[in-house]
């Protein structure tokens, strides 16, 4: 279920499972139950949260393997959208995936079918839609 604030919308997926990553021109992470999160490769991946100490971002696109299988079989413990653009998901694994709201050029996408809702985000849009299953 999709809890929305004043600036921002937390997104239903705490404890949904990775159970797939497709790294193509774009990074698709498969949850179970019924989600996926779509980012952009100029999103980025951190170990730990961006602007902590010692903490360094890679975009996605300069990202090894091995960075981002550490995000399988973790689960999510936190996926915030923001109404300014920024897209924040932090997993289990201590990984965050984070789309700025400045980063221009990006795009995002977060859909769950358990819960009825997508959540898109590109140059011109950020919008939460709500799927048919949320509306009955």
């Amino acid at each position: 279920m999709v809890q929305e604030l004043e600036d921002r919308w937390i997104l239903g997926l705490r404890d949904a499972r990775v159970t797939d990553l497709a790294w193509g021109s774009d990074l698709v992470v498969t949850l179970e139950p019924e989600a996926d999160i779509r980012l952009s490769l100029n999103a980025l991946l951190s170990k730990g949260l961006l602007g902590a100490a010692g903490v360094v971002p890679v975009p996605l696109a300069d990202a090894a393997d091995a960075d981002l299988h550490g995000i399988e079989g973790s689960k999510v413990l936190s996926a915030v959208a923001f109404k300014n653009g920024t897209l924040r998901v932090v997993f289990s694994s201590g990984h965050h995936l984070t789309l700025p709201a400045e980063q221009h050029g990006a795009h995002a996408r977060v859909r769950s079918d358990s819960d009825g809702f997508r959540f898109v985000r590109d140059d011109a849009t950020v919008r939460m839609d709500r799927t048919d299953r949320a509306a009955g």
